[in-house]
């Protein structure tokens, strides 16, 4: 009987023909059903036992999913591109053209040998990586164009200790207000309206964690714990929540370097 390991290498070399083509095979793969792929037979599977054979399509099939799935990741990686190609002036596009570059030639092959350093299976590794990349360029577009188009209160903001907030002005005096520390590491996310030079924010899912956004001057912030913090869900954050904030402008911190 043949081992696991050998059985591996007949599916994997029926997989290499399903997705790659063979000389001998007319139809493209692309032509090809799932359930076409599945059961595509050569020659070496000739003397497979049903058991074996078994084998083989499960094997095959865990192939397929993880080829079908990344190839959704790489449609929708393309399509936040295009996205972001929608929304951007010319300057801040052709910076993010030269950081998703730079991650394709280098930084995507680091990101996936980090994630399997942490434990992720390599051959989920890629799809994983792509997914997290979606979330980046989502993320960092929504930056540009509060850097490229901010509002009285809107922009993106930084402060010294590398703490960022995002701050969406939602029209009709609402604003909604995200602070990051280290990426996601911590996320705060508060909605408030404005009145005057400030405005009171309350988070999403605790009523009492409440904030003061107050605008000290063109272009710098000051975000303070409101009376009810102390008692919310998380009054231990306090200190990553207050603290001064400067504008970031366009010709300032690049909002796409990693």
């Amino acid at each position: 009987m043949r081992t696991t390991s050998g059985n591996a290498v007949i599916a994997a070399l029926a997989a290499v023909c399903i997705l790659c083509g063979c000389q001998s095979e007319k139809r493209k793969p692309s032509e090809l059903s799932d359930d076409e792929k599945l059961h595509y037979r050569v020659s070496l599977e000739s003397s497979l036992s049903e058991s074996e054979m078994n084998d083989q399509l499960a094997i095959r099939r865990e192939i397929l999913e993880r080829t079908n799935s990344n190839s959704k990741y790489e449609a929708r990686l393309s399509e936040a591109m295009q996205a972001a190609r929608d929304v951007l002036d010319d300057d801040m596009y052709a910076r993010l053209e030269a950081a998703q570059s730079q991650w394709l030639r280098g930084g995507r092959g680091e990101d996936i040998n980090r994630l399997v350093k942490n434990g992720v299976p390599a051959a989920d590794a890629f799809g994983e990586v792509l997914r997290q990349r979606i979330e980046w360029l989502n993320l960092r577009t929504s930056r540009a164009m509060l850097v490229s188009m901010p509002s009285y209160f809107g922009g993106y903001y930084r402060s010294d200790d590398g703490r960022g907030i995002e701050v969406y002005d939602m029209g009709a005096e609402h604003l909604t207000f995200v602070l990051r520390m280290d990426e996601d590491a911590f996320v705060f996310t508060a909605s408030g309206t404005i009145s005057g030079e400030e405005a009171v924010l309350t988070s999403e899912t605790d009523a009492k964690a409440s904030v003061i956004l107050k605008r000290v001057s063109e272009d710098m912030m000051t975000v303070i714990a409101g009376e009810s913090f102390a008692s919310s869900s998380v009054a231990s954050y306090r200190s990553l929540v207050e603290g001064s904030f400067g504008r970031v402008k366009a010709e300032g911190y690049d909002v796409f370097s990693r």
